[in-house]
């Protein structure tokens, strides 16, 4: 009897059996096939004027790491996660004047805020045909080295 992985977990170890020559034009594939999501992601952070520009796909075939992520933010864009709220569910708290010459963190005013979720939204608004079309390419570039029939 043979255990059905679900989809993510099955792309993983997909990612994980193909060799090295069939990654390139697979990663190639993989990123052209979600650029309708980055798209979209980017579209629905429009309200900002720097996180759309860090809206990025990765492709990893890295057995800690494989699969497809799409990613936000970073140095030019930090507050990204928090907006997201990847870590604090429907707000965040930040700091309102904050004066770290004068006053230490405690001292700083503090506000919540809600959370403008622009990642999820995309990746949920494409996942079936996304999933698909990443098994796909999976699968033919499988058949091509040889590896299924």
């Amino acid at each position: 009897m043979t255990t059905r992985l679900d989809p993510a977990d099955q792309i993983a170890a997909d990612m994980r059996a193909l060799p090295e020559a069939a990654r390139k034009p697979l990663r190639a594939r993989l990123l052209a096939g979600g650029e309708s999501l980055v798209a979209d992601a980017k579209a629905r952070a429009s309200w900002s004027t720097r996180i759309p520009n860090t809206v990025r796909m990765e492709v990893s075939f890295r057995a800690d790491r494989e699969g497809v992520r799409i990613i936000a933010g970073g140095r030019n864009a930090p507050h990204a996660r928090a907006y997201e709220g990847i870590t604090t569910g429907k707000t965040y708290r930040h700091p309102v004047h904050a004066d770290s010459a004068h006053f230490t963190r405690e001292k700083w005013t503090w506000v919540e805020a809600p959370t403008r979720p622009f990642l999820l939204p995309a990746a949920e608004a494409i996942e079936g045909p996304l999933t698909v079309g990443v098994q796909q390419a999976l699968t033919e570039a499988a058949v091509v080295i040889g590896f299924r029939e």
